[in-house]
């Protein structure tokens, strides 16, 4: 009796249990479509440069990060 009540103390609990937050590109006052549009945008120009694929995360990166968009998770989410 004692094992199955254990299983099923752990299966319970295991429920209510949040993951962490992902992290994602954000900018204040930015929905998440326009985040997205501007994402696209800097993987289609670093595509259209012809750049090495160990550079492009670097530039992508840069590209977002120059318009002001931040990678993680936002925490004054409004």
């Amino acid at each position: 009796m004692k094992p199955i009540f254990v299983i099923l103390s752990t299966v319970l609990l295991t429920g209510c249990v949040m993951p962490p937050p992902s992290a994602y590109w954000y900018k204040e006052g930015v929905s998440q479509q326009d985040v997205q549009t501007k994402y696209s945008r800097c993987v289609y120009d670093i595509g259209m440069n012809k750049v090495a694929p160990v550079q492009q995360q670097t530039l992508i990166n840069a590209c977002m990060e120059a318009d002001g968009f931040r990678w993680g998770v936002q925490t004054n989410a409004y």
